[in-house]
């Protein structure tokens, strides 16, 4: 506190800061103070004028909030691991039991029964599909990589398919270390980062880079050398549509 009101004395702005303090008797409030420091005519303080509050309500609310929050963030993780894996282990194998079955009907009917074979192959062709459909929606849900091979593999396996998929070129660049990453955390960076690699190829760029570094906070950073936007808004249609803007090879949608 005296050093951000020391700091202060050469400002014309209003500060605030927010602190906590324990009583004696073993109880936390928090505060907060606002003031302003004001100067002669050379510039030099000559006095100061604030306000001083108990925000201890507020900041418990907020605490309360954040560990909700969290909760329901770890609840969603299961939820989501939980459908995945009975995807994946029951709704998954039955159709891959419905295609083996399907295949070895298929012995059983004579040969000139075409109609008959016909209908055979769209049954196991409509299951093939139904087969794909559910292991890609158990991958997107909850990529049981997350768990096996951590973060960082769960990322590459995940570009790599949308390499092959689209055909744009991405970059990796990681700085950050994953040890004690588990759950929750992987799975937000991990939606993150599959939503974010989407967008080069909306903007029709053909190649994004994708970077991850770890300081004080996490940052994930998507860019990609595009050719520039100009935003227009069309009220009678509402709706936002983009065209090729002037913008430098250097600039970055981020």
């Amino acid at each position: 506190m005296d050093a951000a009101i020391a700091a202060s004395l050469d400002t014309h702005s209003p500060c605030t800061v927010e602190y906590r303090i324990v009583m004696p008797d073993g109880r936390v409030k928090f505060l907060e103070e606002r003031w302003r420091a004001f100067q002669d005519k050379e510039g030099k303080p000559v006095r100061i004028a604030g306000t001083c509050r108990d925000i201890t309500e507020r900041a418990q609310a907020k605490e309360e909030l954040q560990r909700l929050s969290g909760k329901l963030l770890r609840l969603q993780d299961e939820e989501r691991r939980r459908i995945a894996r009975e995807l994946h282990d029951t709704t998954g194998q039955n159709l891959v039991a419905l295609a083996t079955m399907l295949d070895g009907l298929r012995g059983l009917i004579p040969s000139d029964e075409r109609k008959s074979r016909k209908i055979l192959s769209n049954c196991e062709a409509l299951a093939d599909q139904c087969i794909r459909e559910i292991r890609t929606l158990s991958y997107l849900l909850y990529p049981a990589m997350l768990d096996q091979a951590g973060l960082e593999d769960a990322i590459r396996d995940y570009v790599d398919g949308f390499i092959k998929r689209s055909g744009i070129q991405v970059e990796m660049e990681f700085h950050a270390e994953w040890e004690g990453w588990r759950g929750t955390w992987n799975l937000l960076c991990f939606e993150s980062c599959k939503r974010a690699s989407q967008y080069p190829a909306s903007f029709g760029s053909h190649q994004a880079r994708i970077r991850i570094h770890r300081n004080s906070d996490l940052v994930l950073e998507i860019s990609d050398p595009g050719r520039g936007l100009a935003a227009s808004i069309q009220a009678e249609q509402e709706k936002l549509r983009f065209k090729g803007g002037v913008a430098s090879p250097a600039c970055r949608r981020e």
